[in-house]
């Protein structure tokens, strides 16, 4: 943070974007585990965040990338979902945080559903995971990354100026069935 601030003065928008889900199942979980995926999707979110607070300029735009896993819940990995469900109440309650407010920082989350990405490429590739995710999905494909990018583009817009502490869904629906 402190490198881009000498860069460029200040921050504008912020975009939180990181994550792993290599949790094994819950019975199996152990402390290292537990610690790495926490250490990631968690504090990683919270200290880039608490980091950048300092920078941030007037009226800056923070968008965190959270999953809908974090709303529905993603059946054999919980401890995932859960560390999302963190980012979305985390993201939500410091949109309306006032000290961030008097300085006009809008804080908001995005997240995704079955996105085809580098890292899904396992899955998109398997005809049977595809299958699956193409019944599950009420639009019926995978979401791609610039769709999820264009919902972030917007947070981080003027066009969001009255916007805060809100979640847009990039997902096909998947939340909602």
């Amino acid at each position: 943070m402190a490198q881009a601030k000498e860069r460029h003065g200040r921050l504008d928008i912020l975009v939180v974007n990181a994550g792993i889900s290599h949790a094994p199942p819950i019975q199996d979980m152990d402390l290292a585990s537990y610690a790495a995926l926490m250490d990631v999707n968690c504090r990683g979110a919270a200290f880039t965040f608490a980091k950048a607070v300092p920078s941030l300029a007037e009226g800056a735009a923070v968008v965190f990338v959270g999953s809908v896993a974090g709303r529905k819940g993603q059946p054999g990995d919980a401890l995932y979902a859960g560390s999302k469900g963190f980012i979305r109440a985390f993201a939500r309650n410091l949109g309306t945080d006032p000290a961030l407010l008097a300085r006009g920082i809008r804080v908001n989350v995005v997240s995704p559903g079955p996105i085809a990405t580098p890292l899904t490429q396992e899955a998109t590739s398997n005809p049977e995971v595809s299958a699956y995710v193409e019944r599950l999905v009420p639009m019926g494909r995978w979401g791609q990354a610039e769709e999820v990018a264009e919902a972030i583009l917007f947070l981080a817009s003027n066009a969001s100026r009255f916007t805060t502490g809100a979640e847009i869904t990039v997902d096909g629906g998947v939340a909602h069935v």
